[in-house]
């Protein structure tokens, strides 16, 4: 669940709600910034370390040892769909 300050910060429209497209053009973004080498994917050690193990492998779909931007993607919108 986003926070007060989160959901100012995202809703770029002030309707009040942060919409699915908002969200998303957030995580992408927040992607970029993560893959500090841009090289496309987030290793174990781009991610903040409050993401857990657990939540690594959630993401690493093709269990590479790595997370692609559409996986990423697909995680997170999960958690956009869960917290509505």
């Amino acid at each position: 669940s986003l926070t007060a300050e989160q959901r100012q910060q995202l809703d770029t429209d002030r309707s009040g709600d942060v919409s699915q497209k908002e969200y998303q053009t957030f995580m992408e973004a927040a992607f970029g910034k993560l893959d500090t080498d841009s090289d496309g994917y987030l290793g174990k050690n781009d991610l903040p370390k409050e993401v857990s193990a657990s939540q690594f492998v959630a993401m690493d779909t093709n269990r590479d040892g790595r997370i692609t931007q559409a996986e990423f993607m697909t995680e997170v919108m999960k958690d956009y769909t869960a917290g509505k």
